[in-house]
């Protein structure tokens, strides 16, 4: 009995001490929000304090000062974040975790981001030698390094068995560079248009697609071999952009009201950015105060400059153009695969071999071939029909401009000077947003537009032996759509469809439904006046007037006669439904299983297993659905392989016979008191979250979300999805408004937190404030600010 009695008093002493060995490891590796910093090559004292919510204010005597302590901050708290980012664009994620990301790898460095980031840094590091700009960035890379020499590296190192490298300039543009990957999109849309186009090129299905064009003009004589090679790129982009542990940008909502509509008589601007959700957050905020200079901004980790910001006088915001900037060709390759055609002589492909390290296995050699039109990505389609098919992408023919492009509205100090490193913006496409305190509101669409051949549609394959096919000439930035303090006094953009071009045709681009751009529009003209306070249920509202008119339309559509008494009942309540999307709202349940059973009855048939699966995952079927499903005359609702021509209101009535009964089964017989939030729910997952054991840990949430398709506070889901419970796909990734009259104290909100680091309190301390809608202060009134925590960097002793 007594010897039972010590061991178990020995094991819990021995589980006390374990557990308080790892309790300790932990808090060491937690951030440092206050105390004294000795190991940094200072000039002069730092003084930084930290508000309540782990945001940082740099108060420094000079500009190196203050970016060697914020590279250092953001190594402190988002480390492993930034080891990531620079990994997407540099193809090696394998390295991290293994043998799965292998594919991903091998396209990214296809694309040549790591080949082109090398480059580029050298050309920038001599272009801007003795310069600002350099100093800025040299102090910050020393911050970060320091970092990583004398900090406590995050946890998730020691799981994965790695340690983090240096940082240099180059991976500064590889991780501006994973910014540009949003061309995912438009080649998952682009293979799916590109077979309507060829198979229906009845102009009624090409209204249902929303697109307008003369088939006379687009459709070129019937290739078959691009179908299933087209279909392969499709799922493969899905593949390849979706499964990346760090979130790619995908949307946006940004408005500026001028004075004359506002009631503090100053300009009041908007800006919430649309990015898979994810943990950590995406942006990282810091404000930055020496002699000359103050600025608040949000910033992407690893980047010294922010993407978005400002200053006492003047704000931007960014949301993304939606452009098309890449093209697909077929290449004529000879038998050594050595040489390809062009214009009837044969050219020598460029060839790269790169090595990919692969943790837990050897190494792999990997070879890329390039013609002048851009990389070979015939391995990454799988068919021997695609074998010399390049990929020609706008980012990699020009030198990456966004460090000078953010540099320069880092430091910008007027309109002019904003609109010139708009002016800048090659690739991705951005739409900058404006307002100031001089009363100028102003929206520039930004990129480096391409202007194609006549006959040269950017949805379909072009011969890349054929001279008459090279992509050589561009707008000039004053032909880009934009709009400075327009005559009804607001600016605003949703990655919807921008103004013409000066020929009079619209820029081709895989852009948003109208939905949050009518309703932004909407509510901005529905009052004379408005203040920051009214600015919020903008940025909050979750109706979709499209999406009531949509549901209105099918319930017109079905045939009474063939539901009971109870979905009768059921089908006159949804009538009633306003479009809203509040957690406590019972409809949008039934309206989105409805929905879902609609669009595959409607799609699939036409489009194919292949070319639905990618076409649900778009801008285009969003854009197409509210067209289809508001006009019983459209072809899309036959069903293509049947001989008898389908009936909508059969089709609506059978659909919704089906979703009242799968949406009773998931959420009872009593729809009145269902619940949208308890459907549709938001959670915050870590790349190392995904492991079951982990997930208590890395991840956060789920909470029940507002919101839905294309609502201004965006919250979609997988519309074809059959889970009972569906986590929105992405949405705001930060929320800033800000009154002119009062900079500084300015609002905004973060998903979850500051921290990257789970053992910070600020890791995940705003996650509930952002769902329920909440705001914080973005302070630059240091009277405020010195009440918070205080961390001195002291400068270096001799």
């Amino acid at each position: 009995m007594k010897f039972f009695k010590r061991f178990l008093i020995g094991a819990f002493v021995l589980v006390f001490l374990s557990s308080l060995s790892v309790w300790i490891f932990l808090e060491y590796q937690k951030p440092s929000y206050e105390g004294l910093i000795d190991h940094l090559d200072l000039k002069e004292n730092v003084e930084v304090f930290f508000d309540a919510y782990g945001i940082p204010h740099i108060y420094a005597e000079n500009k190196e000062d203050a970016y060697m302590v914020l590279g250092y901050i953001h190594a402190q708290d988002r480390l492993f974040q930034m080891d990531l980012m620079r990994r997407v664009g540099s193809g090696r994620l394998s390295e991290v975790f293994g043998k799965d990301l292998i594919e991903a790898d091998k396209f990214y460095r296809t694309l040549g981001i790591n080949r082109k980031s090398k480059e580029d840094a050298l050309k920038i590091k001599e272009r801007i030698k003795g310069s600002p700009m350099e100093e800025i960035i040299n102090a910050y890379l020393k911050g970060v390094n320091r970092f990583i020499e004398e900090g406590a590296w995050p946890v998730e190192y020691r799981v994965l068995g790695i340690h983090p490298e240096e940082f240099e300039m180059e991976n500064m543009l590889e991780s501006a560079g994973y910014m540009a990957l949003s061309f995912g999109l438009t080649l998952r849309t682009e293979p799916a248009v590109n077979h309507v186009l060829r198979n229906y090129p009845n102009s009624n299905y090409l209204k249902g697609i929303d697109l307008y064009v003369d088939p006379a003009h687009t459709i070129i004589p019937n290739y078959r071999k691009e179908e299933e090679v087209m279909a392969d790129l499709a799922i493969k982009m899905e593949e390849l952009t979706t499964g990346l542990p760090v979130p790619i940008l995908q949307g946006s909502n940004s408005w500026a009201i001028a004075p004359s509509r506002s009631k503090s008589g100053k300009v009041l601007f908007a800006n919430d950015t649309h990015i898979k959700f994810s943990q950590p957050a995406v942006w990282y905020e810091s404000h930055i105060e020496y002699p000359g200079y103050s600025f608040y901004g949000n910033y992407l980790p690893g980047i010294p400059f922010a993407l978005i910001g400002h200053n006492m006088d003047l704000a931007w915001g960014l949301t993304m153009f939606c452009n098309d900037d890449a093209d697909l060709y077929y290449e004529t390759i000879d038998s050594t695969n050595n040489t390809y055609l062009f214009d009837g002589k044969w050219k020598d492909l460029n060839v790269f071999n790169e090595e990919i390290k692969i943790k837990g296995s050897d190494p792999i050699n990997y070879q890329i071939r390039e013609t002048q039109n851009g990389p070979i990505i015939s391995e990454f389609l799988k068919k021997k029909e695609a074998e010399g098919v390049s990929f020609w992408w706008t980012y990699s023919k020009f030198e990456n401009s966004l460090m000078d492009v953010f540099y320069s509205l880092n430091t910008a100090t007027s309109m002019e000077e904003v609109e010139k490193a708009a002016s800048m913006i090659v690739a991705p496409g951005l739409n900058v947003n404006y307002g100031d305190a001089k009363g100028n509101i102003a929206w520039w669409a930004s990129a480096k537009l391409v202007k194609r051949p006549e006959g040269m549609e950017s949805m379909q394959f072009h011969d890349g032996s054929d001279p008459a096919h090279q992509l050589t000439e561009y707008w000039d930035f004053s032909d880009n759509p934009q709009a400075v303090n327009p005559p009804w006094g607001y600016v605003y953009s949703s990655n919807n469809q921008s103004g013409m071009m000066p020929d009079s045709t619209w820029y081709p681009g895989y852009y948003a439904p109208e939905n949050r751009a009518k309703r932004v529009n909407q509510l901005i003209a529905s009052k004379e006046k408005w203040n920051l306070e009214d600015m919020k249920s903008i940025n909050l509202d979750v109706t979709s007037v499209v999406e009531r008119d949509v549901n209105l339309s099918l319930c017109s559509m079905i045939d009474e006669s063939q539901l009971n008494e109870k979905e009768i009942k059921a089908l006159n309540w949804l009538k009633e439904w306003s479009g809203s999307h509040a957690v406590n709202d019972p409809r949008p349940i039934l309206y989105y299983r409805w929905l879902q059973f609609l669009i595959i009855e409607v799609y699939k048939d036409e489009l194919g297993e292949k070319y639905f699966e990618s076409f649900s995952t778009t801008h285009r079927l969003k854009r197409s659905y509210p067209i289809v499903f508001t006009d019983a005359r459209s072809p899309w609702w036959d069903n293509v392989n049947t001989p008898e021509k389908e009936n909508p209101s059969v089709i609506c009535s059978r659909t919704f016979i089906e979703a009242f009964f799968r949406a009773k089964n998931d959420w009872g017989n009593n729809y009145e008191k269902w619940k949208w939030g308890k459907s549709h729910q938001l959670y915050f997952e870590h790349p190392l979250g995904k492991a079951e054991a982990l997930a208590p840990f890395f991840n956060v949430g789920p909470f029940d979300a507002p919101g839905g398709n294309e609502t201004i506070n965006n919250a979609p889901i997988d519309f074809i999805s059959d889970e009972k419970i569906k986590f929105t796909q992405f949405g705001p990734q930060m929320r800033i408004l800000i009154d002119f009259d009062d900079v500084e104290h300015s609002l905004s909100i973060n998903p979850t937190g500051q921290s990257g680091n789970f053992m910070s309190p600020h890791y995940d301390d705003q996650a509930q404030m952002f769902v329920s809608g909440k705001f914080r202060k973005q302070l630059m009134d240091k009277e405020i600010i010195s009440k918070g925590t205080r961390m001195v960097f002291n400068k270096k002793t001799n």
